[in-house]
């Protein structure tokens, strides 16, 4: 735990801890692949070529350590997102909205939309929601209009 702290508090501040972080930093800045998950696989890569060498033991704990490491780290470089965000199309927007409103405790935003493909108009609706309540809003929209399409996304801040 404590070094998935530290090396997420060396990363925030665009440090490298050498080893195989340079590497991790090289791949964050040339793709922009996240740097917590670019040491991982950088790591991970090492541990699966020593653990050929070594026993399978001492692989599966290096894996455990290494995976227990990026959660932490991820959580010093992003933090624990507890923000959903709700994009549903619907066909029946009205009670939809009210029930976000008043069931849920959220605003919602709508745009009229046109369906690229049937050419049909929708109603889009957007809004943010804790983790936790992502179950109450699939019964409400099962409950008002089954056939309604939802994505739900991961925020960072809200």
């Amino acid at each position: 735990m404590l070094y998935g702290f530290g090396t997420g508090t060396i990363h925030r501040f665009g440090g490298t801890i050498g080893d195989t972080s340079v590497t991790a930093s090289i791949i964050y800045n040339r793709s922009g692949f996240p740097m917590s998950q670019s040491s991982l696989f950088t790591d991970l890569l090492i541990i699966v070529l020593a653990g050929l060498v070594f026993s399978a033991k001492t692989l599966l704990l290096a894996v455990i350590s290494l995976v227990l490491v990026g959660i932490f780290s991820e959580c010093v470089l992003e933090g624990t997102s507890q923000t959903r965000t709700l994009t549903i199309i619907s066909k029946n927007p009205g009670p939809m909205r009210e029930a976000i409103m008043y069931e849920l405790h959220r605003g919602v935003s709508h745009w009229n939309i046109v369906g690229g493909y049937s050419g049909d108009q929708r109603t889009m609706l957007f809004f943010a929601v804790l983790r936790s309540r992502i179950y109450d809003m699939k019964i409400i929209v099962s409950r008002i209009d089954p056939d309604a399409f939802v994505v739900v996304g991961v925020s960072q801040q809200a």
